[in-house]
């Protein structure tokens, strides 16, 4: 009887692999409750506690999608195991990386107008056995006109990945937060957000955030209505040009 001893990378890959011909196959994780510093946010996603259509554990599962809108701002956060202070991790000897946030405005949670680029690493799966030298943009929302789709072959439904930067595809500065809640081992969880004025979209009603890794490994979806339609830079400027126009018109009446 022959003896067959397959080391965790080696099984994860294979069970990866069987996903191809015999369709998703999810995977566990830890359990893990969504962080207090949420306090305030309204959750849009769960998918604590499993991976996929891949594997890997705690290292690699998406747990949970948050926002909040404060004036103009709309917060988008994420909290998984993925390492998303550095956007990179290494596991079974192999390197992985945070992929960027996608973002629609047009009642669509399969095509993304936008992303938000947290400046990890440019890199894909074909990479991970060297460390990354296609260097990272500059931290941004930015129209989407090109996609790195560099994820395991079997995982392909896990896409959208980062997008490529085109020249003008910047559309306006995004602040980011990022930190953990300090544990070790398959306790540890990283959080993630993302900020911006709306008014660099237009005016919105709704939107779809979709975020994954390198791997494919597991994927996060979700939305939310937005309460109140929020009008662009130029016709905010018009507003207030035409109510200082009717206060001077009072003053002479």
């Amino acid at each position: 009887m022959m003896d067959i001893k397959l080391n965790a990378k080696a099984w994860a890959l294979t069970l990866a692999a069987a996903t191809v011909s015999t369709g998703a196959f999810a995977g566990s994780a830890t359990a893990t409750d969504a962080l207090a510093y949420w306090s305030g946010w309204t959750q849009i996603a769960d998918n604590d506690g499993v991976t996929a259509p891949g594997v890997g554990g705690q290292k690699f599962d998406t747990e949970y999608l948050f926002y909040k809108v404060e004036g103009n701002t709309l917060h988008v956060g994420l909290q998984t195991g993925f390492d998303v202070i550095d956007g990179h991790q290494v596991y079974g000897g192999d390197n992985y990386w945070g992929g960027d946030l996608f973002l629609s405005f047009d009642d669509s949670n399969t095509t993304f107008e936008y992303a938000v680029d947290f400046g990890f690493d440019n890199c894909g799966w074909s990479q991970r056995n060297s460390a990354c030298t296609d260097g990272a943009d500059s931290v941004g929302l930015y129209q989407v006109s090109g996609l790195n789709d560099d994820v395991y072959g079997g995982h392909t439904s896990s896409l959208p990945y980062q997008i490529v930067v085109g020249e003008g595809d910047i559309v306006g500065a995004v602040a980011t937060d990022a930190g953990s809640n300090g544990l070790t081992g398959n306790a540890l969880t990283y959080y993630r957000t993302a900020a911006f004025d709306l008014g660099l979209i237009g005016d919105v009603s709704e939107f779809n955030a979709h975020w994954t890794m390198s791997c494919g490994n597991d994927v996060i979806e979700g939305g939310a209505q937005l309460t109140a339609s929020v009008p662009e830079p130029s016709s905010i400027a018009l507003l207030g040009l035409g109510l200082i126009g009717l206060g001077v018109m009072r003053r002479k009446a």
